[in-house]
This record gives structure tokens, C-alpha cells and sequence, in this order.
């Protein structure tokens, strides 16, 4: 998959931006397994996010290639563009990952497309 779909999947749950798909019927038949997969865990993500307002964003490293979002006092989303693992609080993020944390009950999902 080009990187640059892989940021963009990123992007979508770090930003709390719904996907916008542009297919024609080969297409959709081409990527609708990748696709149905993204759209359960953004949907998952988007449902807790859309009720609150982005309260924060930071960069976490250097070159800015590791960012955090974080919605409301609910949710904090930690995104991996680089491709070395990153270390957040002893939770190992993959490079092109992310994690996904409920600060309240301190779970996380992590997902990388």
C-alpha cells in the first residue's frame, strides 16, 4: 500500500476526519476488504471523538513525525508517521501506527493500517 494512504488513514483518526472514498465498481472490488476494515476502527474512534471538541494537539518528537491529539477529557490519539517504533508511556507505538487511549479507564487499542 503507498505510504501516502497509509498517512492519510492516519490522518483520518488522528484529525477525527471522516474518509471520503472516490471508487468506480473495480476499485471498490480491489480495496473493499482494506476499506471495511479502516471504516470499523475510525467508526469506533469517531463515535467516542464527535461528541467532544479537539482539546489539544502536540508534536512528541523532534521531527514532528510522532503527534498527539487529544478530544475532550475522553480520548487521546498518539500518531507513529515514522517508521521506527515510538516509546509513549511504556506503550510501544509502531512506526505507521497508532494508539488509540481512554485516559479514564487507561485502555488502548493500538492499529496500524
Amino acid at each position: 500500500m503507498p505510504a501516502e494512504i497509509t498517512h492519510t488513514r492516519l490522518k483520518e483518526i488522528l484529525y477525527n476526519v471522516p474518509p471520503l472514498y472516490h471508487l468506480d465498481r473495480n476499485h471498490w472490488r480491489q480495496f473493499k476488504d482494506v476499506i471495511s476494515s479502516h471504516i470499523k476502527v475510525f467508526s469506533k474512534t469517531h463515535s467516542m471523538a464527535v461528541v467532544e471538541e479537539m482539546s489539544s494537539f502536540r508534536w512528541l518528537s523532534g521531527d514532528r513525525l510522532v503527534q498527539k491529539t487529544s478530544f475532550g477529557k475522553s480520548m487521546e490519539i498518539i500518531a507513529n508517521f515514522g517508521s521506527h517504533s515510538f516509546d509513549y508511556d511504556g506503550i510501544i507505538i509502531p512506526g505507521k501506527g497508532l494508539v488509540i487511549i481512554d485516559p479514564e479507564s487507561e485502555d488502548f487499542y493500538l492499529y496500524q493500517p
